[in-house]
């Protein structure tokens, strides 16, 4: 919406919440060493920065910084301004807690 309705709405990062994201590869997968080539080509930073500009996926690496414009820094949740205000995902917290935080949740929608 920012870049389609200039000085309407602005991007910010307050309260978002940072989670990283992980390929997995079952044992035994069907595409043999290929997954890995694409997982590799995933990697790039050049496309990292595509995948910014389209997506809005903040880049895993990080030479993917000095490839960006100012314009896609402000919109990258993982540079240390946009992520100081975030909050940051837990998934081993969850994994530990997640009974207790399904029913939570599940009273919460239902009340």
């Amino acid at each position: 919406l920012n870049k389609e309705t200039p000085d309407k709405f602005k991007w910010i990062w307050e309260q978002n919440v940072l989670s990283a994201s992980a390929w997995s590869v079952p044992k035994g997968n069907p595409a043999g060493k290929k997954v890995f080539e694409f997982i590799n080509s995933t990697l790039d930073p050049a496309g990292q920065l595509v995948l910014l500009q389209l997506m809005g996926n903040g880049p895993s690496n990080p030479k993917t910084l000095a490839l960006m414009t100012p314009a896609d820094a402000a919109v990258n949740p993982t540079t240390k301004e946009n992520a100081a205000s975030q909050i940051v995902l837990n998934p081993a917290y969850y994994a530990e807690h997640e009974t207790e935080l399904q029913n939570k949740y599940l009273d919460f929608i239902s009340s």
